[in-house]
């Protein structure tokens, strides 16, 4: 597909706004007349969630002469009266309400400003000979200065809180020079960007605040020339970073992450916007590429998603170079964060270090989500490696079992009167007795690229023998499982032991093959072992001591389904 020319943003915007509209107050005798209403919550929202984009995509498209039914009498009635719902219900500092979560927040009045400002710019370049419009535009500038003039007092809750504040107050100021904000956005760029030397920003949310941040910044770039280099820069190097994090279907590897979108699997389309301004300011043609196949794979694009493209192409144009291809076949390894990535076109791999999830992988349709490894072991025995290491296409992971104190082993009696209270028994007094110890479970895994998938080389070093152990593989809903004598369709929840030979789970023509199995023990959902209810786990059962390898294997094709 081509990149998205501006006629196709607005076409795409105007079909996002009936999901708008349709929830928006218009009765004028109630007492929130204008507002956004949002169905979840049953209430009306002034946030960047409802308010923003309704009030910004209105404004938009009126300038674009409107689009079918929402011409500009329609455009502009809804886009003044949810104006006039945000000046009737901010606070005196300024402020709206995050409902669910925030009231009084200057964060998430920041998120309302950023698209407000970027309509309000966008309408003052085009200068519309128009009263009606002139005189909404003149009520939404009053709410914008109220609520960027309380910013400098409003604080914020998270890194990325405050890149959005500190672009909103930046672009406030450009629309309104006499604005007295620049002490309050330098103590902010005082602090440095939250960037380390691998891309990776302090909350490292692939899926949610990488965009957030990114937008923020390069907002920041655009209006505050002090912040404009290093914030250019290092949303270089953090869109460069979540290029490697991308599966073949463009959903982002989330392990790594700090915040809600952990473990999840889905596109991060708001980086598209991200993506497309950063090539527009600094001309970098796998960008713009990003730019295009992100606007490309959304299932459904948003009105947020929209204004922002618009907002972009009709402020810079489209992008210079045409588009190159995107990194499908390449061996990253990031040590300060622990991740290997590998990605080989269809196939993309994660190995981790200080997580359960040891590796997870996609393979075309298939999802091999978790490797993990526990042992029956005084609680210590859930392997996170505290070491890693690669050396070409091989990762040594180390697992020291020491990670909880006191552990592995037994307290013993003090002899004389403790205190009677839970905390206080073992809190108080844990230091001052004698330990029974254990042997840690000290043990390793090596995890090999090979021609066709991976091979893992499980150890234990040190530890008791004869202890149960498991090595689960937890793979997505939906796959047939089938080995030499049997072929089930799991659900998200069973788990199967592999007791000999291979199996392999199959989604359409894709197949993941693991084993070998062994029939060490029979434990369901293995104490201390992290559970996999929305997965189907299989297990491979095994006691210590323990030196075996297993294959994990790749096929596609009629070849790869028949068992042998």
């Amino acid at each position: 597909m081509a990149f998205p020319t501006l006629n196709e943003v607005v076409q795409a915007l105007a079909a996002a706004m009936p999901a708008v509209l349709d929830w928006q107050q218009m009765d004028p005798q109630a007492s929130d007349y204008g507002a956004p209403v949002n169905p979840a919550w049953g209430t009306d929202d002034p946030s960047a969630a409802t308010a923003a984009p309704l009030i910004a995509a209105c404004g938009m498209l009126y300038l674009h002469g409107g689009v079918g039914p929402l011409d500009r009498p329609k455009l502009l009635a809804h886009m003044s009266a949810a104006v006039e719902y945000l000046l009737r219900f901010q606070r005196d500092t300024g402020f709206i309400d995050l409902k669910n979560y925030l009231p009084d927040s200057a964060a998430d009045t920041a998120f309302v400003l950023q698209p407000l400002c970027a309509m309000v710019e966008l309408a003052r370049r085009a200068k519309l000979d128009d009263p009606a419009w002139t005189k909404a535009l003149q009520r939404l500038e009053v709410f914008i200065r109220r609520a960027a003039s309380g910013m400098p007092a409003g604080g914020f809750g998270t890194p990325n809180h405050r890149w959005v504040i500190c672009s909103a107050m930046a672009h406030a100021t450009a629309l309104f020079p006499d604005l007295q904000l620049a002490p309050a956005i330098d103590a902010i760029v005082a602090e440095g960007i939250d960037i380390d030397r691998e891309g990776f920003y302090m909350e490292r949310s692939v899926g949610v605040y990488d965009a957030v941040s990114n937008r923020s910044l390069l907002l920041l770039a655009d209006f505050y020339p002090s912040a404009t280099a290093a914030a250019r820069e290092a949303v270089h190097r953090n869109l460069d970073l979540d290029l490697h994090l991308l599966h073949a279907d463009m959903t982002a590897e989330t392990a790594l992450s700090h915040r809600q979108d952990y473990g999840k699997r889905e596109v991060p389309v708001a980086q598209g916007s991200c993506y497309l301004h950063s090539c527009l300011v600094r001309p970098n043609a796998v960008f713009a590429e990003a730019a295009r196949v992100l606007w490309n794979a959304a299932e459904t694009r948003t009105a947020t998603v929209c204004l922002w493209y618009y907002y972009l192409l009709s402020k810079f144009g489209e992008p210079a170079s045409p588009p190159a291809a995107l990194p499908q076949d390449f061996s990253l390894w990031l040590p300060d964060n622990g991740l290997w990535r590998i990605r080989r076109n269809a196939l993309s791999a994660s190995v981790l270090r200080g997580s359960a999830s040891l590796l997870s992988l996609v393979w075309g349709e298939a999802e091999l989500a978790a490797v993990k490894i526990c042992q029956t072991y005084y609680g210590t025995g859930r392997f996170r490696a505290d070491t890693m290491s690669v050396d070409g296409q091989q990762a040594m992971l180390r697992f020291e079992g020491d990670y909880r104190a006191y552990r592995p082993g037994a307290f013993m009696p003090l002899g004389r009167p403790i205190p009677n209270e839970l905390g206080k028994f073992w809190g108080e007094t844990a230091s001052q007795r004698k330990l029974r110890s254990q042997p840690k479970c000290t043990s390793t895994l090596q995890i090999s690229e090979v021609p066709g998938g991976f091979d893992l080389h499980y150890r234990t070093l040190s530890g008791l023998d004869r202890v149960c152990t498991q090595v689960t593989f937890d793979f997505a809903p939906g796959g047939v499982w089938e080995t030499a004598d049997t072929a089930c369709r799991p659900r998200a929840g069973d788990e199967l032991f592999l007791r000999q030979g291979v199996g392999r789970m199959i989604y359409g023509t894709d197949v993941i093959e693991i084993g070998p199995g062994t029939a060490g023990h029979r434990m369901w959902q293995m104490r201390d072992s992290e559970l996999a209810p929305h997965y189907v786990r299989v297990t491979i059962a095994l006691v210590t001591p323990i030196d075996q390898v297993f294959r994990i294997r790749l096929g596609r094709g009629i070849h790869s389904h028949r068992s042998t």
